[in-house]
């Protein structure tokens, strides 16, 4: 399907809260970390099979009639950013929502046996919201309801990651999917934790390029498994038995640390996104809106003997010593201090590589009524050099979506001790 257009849009719409934002709730200010986090899109799909029950005309209303109802509760989601002033303009001016259609898709369940690539995937969300550039109303989310011929829907989705975080992200969808089946829950949003800086720092341009590729690894229950044991290797108690998470970090970590030195390109460092919710002083509820996940930043030279098993068991050892007293720095006085202090470690990490985990976030439960989802997937890089891990639907295994620039990425997917442990599934086109 390499260079055609599988899904035309038939309408635009734009989606307005149902009721008013409050005036004293008109401006939302961004935080310190929503400051350094750049304007990209996050592109993400969900794959719906088809409802007997539920005709595509009558789930594309319930969809735009639930999210005017959603958006009361997440009202910043429908504003403007004003990226001068690090705030949200929350006026209600409204999210683009576009209905599409896919009439050569006979059959979802066959397409995504395909695995279909990055071209086509690209063609289910809408582009409409990231960079100024690329938006200069400055939209924070747009969505895309695309009816296949089956009667098969995919929901499209691209929310600016100057706003939202993982966690936040899917907290949104799954409070607009209860919104059509329960009414929702409440939903409490707080944009003060982490204080805004006075003094704005330069963005770092992480933003896909052309010759950005992403590309789908997948470790099934059984593959997982086999990978944590190591064949025995961690029996020892300096060697325990790493999550899943830090596992699968480690393994693509070392071998994009080998397919960026055969082209010559320095530097072994990492960052992790750590979720910093669970470490707040109180547990902060996960509808928390904005980024509350920050970079655990280590090198390749402190990871002892450089093997992927050291190098994911040091990430978790990391992420698990950030508490909440370390966290007192970035609400303080001294927050920009500390946001200049990390910004210079990751600039002193040349072609590094950022990991995020979506590992038990509930994607796969995400119900408007008429089931959950078949496949969630991403709809294309959302920055450059990454590498987020996601649950697969029906087993203890993950999916990897791995975005590096196309000669690391040729270079990655010939990585025989990396396709020991791994499926390389679907293509780029």
């Amino acid at each position: 399907m390499a260079g055609v257009d599988v899904v035309s849009i038939s309408s635009r719409s734009t989606i307005k809260p149902s009721s008013a934002t409050p005036p004293h709730l008109r401006t939302w200010k961004l935080s310190m970390i929503d400051q350094l986090i750049p304007n990209v899109p996050i592109p993400f799909i969900l794959f719906y099979s088809p409802s007997p029950s539920h005709p595509p005309a009558a789930i594309l209303a319930h969809l735009k009639l639930s999210l005017s109802g959603a958006l009361t509760k997440f009202y910043p989601l429908a504003g403007r950013l004003d990226e001068p002033t690090s705030t949200v303009d929350c006026g209600d001016q409204g999210v683009e929502f576009l209905e599409a259609q896919a009439p050569g898709v006979v059959d979802l369940a066959a397409l995504l046996l395909m695995n279909p690539g990055t071209e086509l995937r690209g063609q289910l969300v809408p582009r409409a919201c990231g960079s100024t550039a690329e938006c200069p109303g400055g939209a924070l989310l747009a969505v895309q309801a695309t009816v296949f011929n089956c009667g098969g829907v995919s929901l499209g989705l691209s929310i600016s990651h100057k706003i939202a975080d993982g966690v936040s992200y899917i907290s949104f969808l799954q409070s607009w999917a209860d919104s059509v089946t329960t009414g929702g829950s409440e939903v409490v949003l707080e944009s003060g934790y982490f204080p805004p800086l006075e003094l704005l720092l330069p963005e770092q341009d992480r933003r896909p390029t052309e010759r950005t590729m992403q590309r789908r690894f997948v470790l099934d229950g059984p593959q997982l498994t086999a990978l944590r044991s190591a064949n025995g290797l961690y029996a020892a108690t300096t060697f325990p038995t790493p999550t899943r998470v830090e596992a699968v970090t480690g393994l693509f970590w070392c071998a994009i640390i080998r397919a960026q030195a055969d082209l010559g390109l320095a530097g072994k460092g990492a960052a992790h996104m750590v979720n910093l919710r669970k470490h707040m002083a109180a547990p902060a509820t996960e509808t928390l809106l904005g980024n509350f996940a920050f970079p655990v930043i280590l090198t390749e030279e402190e990871g002892e003997d450089g093997t992927w098993r050291r190098l994911g068991l040091k990430l978790g050892k990391a992420a698990r010593e950030l508490n909440y007293e370390s966290l007192q720095a970035a609400r303080g006085q001294g927050r920009l201090a500390f946001a200049v202090k990390s910004r210079e470690e990751m600039a002193r990490l040349p072609m590094r590589c950022g990991f995020s985990s979506w590992c038990r976030f509930p994607v796969y439960e995400i119900d408007f009524g008429w089931g959950k989802p078949a496949w969630a997937a991403f709809g294309g890089p959302v920055v450059k050099q990454s590498v987020f891990i996601v649950d697969r639907k029906d087993d203890e295994g993950v999916e990897v979506w791995v975005s590096l620039e196309q000669e690391e990425m040729e270079r990655l997917v010939r990585d025989e001790e990396l396709l020991s442990h791994v499926s390389l599934v679907g293509s780029q086109s």
